[in-house]
């Protein structure tokens, strides 16, 4: 079942509303460096790293979001969270098509957020992909449309990077066009299980 009209905001497990589309820095690469700002932080406001952890009870944290988990993953942190994940951010394209791990977040109410829907920078495998062109011809729309659209339009949200103007005005000009059940079954059919960045299957 797929929605016949694309909302524009997704209902978190918590309340919130977050958008369907939206845009973001594609690597943060900043762990160490909020570390060390932790370090020093914390003590000069008589907290702990144990501290962070109840910020939810209080009313500070809102949703908490994850990424890259997969179904081994998702399974161990269902069993020992006390507080859901509000989403799950990962890789997911049609040649990547995790239908395990988006039912499992939907059974959670997790909302499952896809990232490099295009491929990668220096890699147009499914930009040049002859299916995918040939139903953005069919409805004057660019591949990267037909992408973006083929997973919002199963509730999935995207995260496009771009920092060009028309690419960006183009990654939100998806609404006016709806791709047919079996279109869908095509772009998904094109499932290879493969990753255009890193298999997060490998980390324990």
């Amino acid at each position: 079942m797929f929605a016949m009209t694309m909302p524009s905001t997704y209902k978190l497990n918590t309340g919130s509303l977050m958008p369907l589309i939206s845009d973001t820095a594609a690597v943060y690469k900043n762990e160490g460096n909020i570390g060390k700002a932790l370090k020093i932080l914390l003590p000069k406001h008589g907290l702990t790293r144990e501290d962070i952890f109840i910020t939810s009870k209080l009313g500070k944290l809102k949703a908490i979001g994850i990424s890259n988990y997969t179904m081994k993953h998702m399974n161990e942190l269902l069993l020992q969270c006390n507080i859901k994940p509000a989403v799950l951010q990962i890789e997911y394209h049609p040649y990547l098509v995790q239908t395990e791990l988006v039912d499992l977040c939907k059974q959670h109410n997790i909302h499952f957020q896809a990232y490099s829907s295009l491929g990668t920078t220096g890699n147009d495998k499914l930009l040049t992909d002859p299916v995918i062109k040939s139903v953005a011809d069919r409805y004057s729309k660019t591949p990267a449309q037909v992408l973006l659209r083929w997973s919002v339009q199963q509730n999935i949200g995207v995260i496009p990077k771009s920092t060009n103007p028309d690419h960006i005005r183009e990654n939100i000009s998806i609404s006016d066009f709806e791709l047919t059940e079996e279109e869908i079954g095509q772009l998904s059919g094109l499932n290879k299980n493969k990753h255009f960045t890193w298999n997060p299957e490998k980390i324990t």
